[in-house]
């Protein structure tokens, strides 16, 4: 895998297993211009594909150090997915995210 910039380039060989998305099928589609969430709906139907991540706001890297950002948003913590207000907080209760209603409920053990 390569990658630069924004895009993301994969490549692989194999037969597969016969099971769910054909990687050259796959292939044939994206060369005959049809985009990724085109490709994986044909492949996958009923999908919905969402972003539950913004990876513009997570870590901060340089050679020297690496500085944790504000997380906000959808974030994944061991496992469990959790949402992070603006002000970097953990939201709970309910959240209207993206037309869908979320019940948060964090309850941690000791």
């Amino acid at each position: 895998m390569v990658t630069d910039d924004h895009l993301v380039k994969v490549s692989g060989r194999g037969d597969g297993h016969g099971v769910g998305m054909s990687q050259w099928g796959a292939k044939y589609r994206a060369d005959d211009g049809k985009k990724y969430d085109e490709i994986l709906k044909f492949y996958y139907n009923g999908v919905s594909i969402v972003t539950i991540y913004d990876e513009s706001e997570s870590i901060v890297s340089s050679p020297n150090e690496t500085v944790p950002v504000k997380q906000t948003g959808w974030v994944l913590e061991n496992g469990k997915w959790y949402h992070y207000k603006s002000d970097g907080t953990k939201t709970t209760g309910w959240l209207l995210d993206k037309n869908k209603w979320y019940y948060l409920n964090i309850l941690e053990k000791c």
